[in-house]
């Protein structure tokens, strides 16, 4: 009986192994591919093998302005500014729906935000709340 039970329990601990390790993962062929490059930048009209510059980046060079506010502009710039904007957009709904409890990490970036937008008290405030620090 002892020994049923033994191979009882070791069979158990197989089958709940070999369950417990079923693959949830997406294949490769699943998955949409994600490109190195943009493709609609390269301007296929013009030969890779008299100006390979051209070819990669035409449609770019020719879509996109430098902004006035900027002294360079390229990929990195309109991932900055994307950005950006996408950060502004969570700011400004997580302050649209609600309060969040004292001390969360969400309380705190609104407070921040907040202190960031309020021009007027910072400018009355000036650099006093900073004097404990300074004087460090």
């Amino acid at each position: 009986m002892k020994i049923l039970s033994n191979y009882l329990l070791i069979f158990g601990m197989i089958t709940l192994t070999l369950v417990g390790c079923k693959d949830n993962t997406k294949s490769l062929v699943d998955q949409e591919p994600i490109p190195g490059i943009i493709l609609e930048n390269m301007d296929t009209l013009v030969s890779p093998t008299e100006d390979f510059y051209s070819y990669v980046n035409g449609n770019w060079m020719k879509t996109n302005t430098i902004p006035d506010d900027e002294s360079r502009w390229g990929g990195f710039g309109v991932l900055r500014k994307s950005t950006r904007n996408d950060v502004l957009d969570i700011l400004y709904t997580s302050k649209e729906l609600g309060v969040y409890q004292e001390g969360s990490d969400q309380h705190k970036a609104l407070m921040l935000f907040e202190s960031e937008l309020d021009t007027v008290a910072r400018n009355e405030a000036g650099v006093s709340p900073l004097m404990p620090l300074l004087e460090k």
